[in-house]
């Protein structure tokens, strides 16, 4: 992706904001980068309804996002992302990595064990 040595080379952040390197469209959180080209910008409506999504409450009453309710979210995203642009690519490895860094957020930071 980077092209650059693992144990010679450096890098800076800013590098992996290159369009299907890490950075991919359809994200929860951010435009897809043809209708926002700095990907560091968070899209809040976004994440508002991703927060809004919560199916599940703890023994408090707080909401928990669930990897059900982020692999609704995430459908649903890849669905209005193609629609809406016009340059929507989504590979494999995308999709995988996409689905896969959601469901470990969701178990690592789950406090309903």
């Amino acid at each position: 992706m980077l092209k650059k040595s693992y144990s010679k080379d450096t890098f800076d952040l800013e590098e992996i904001d290159l369009h299907n390197g890490i950075e991919h469209d359809a994200s929860l959180l951010r435009l897809d980068t043809a209708l926002e080209p700095d990907q560091s910008v968070k899209h809040i409506p976004f994440i508002e309804e991703l927060l809004a999504t919560s199916t599940v409450k703890d023994k408090d009453g707080n909401d928990i996002i669930t990897a059900k309710d982020l692999s609704k979210m995430l459908g649903k995203r890849r669905a209005v992302a193609r629609v809406v642009n016009k340059e929507f690519s989504l590979s494999l490895f995308h999709k995988i990595f996409g689905s896969t860094k959601y469901v470990i957020a969701s178990s690592v930071f789950s406090n309903t064990r």
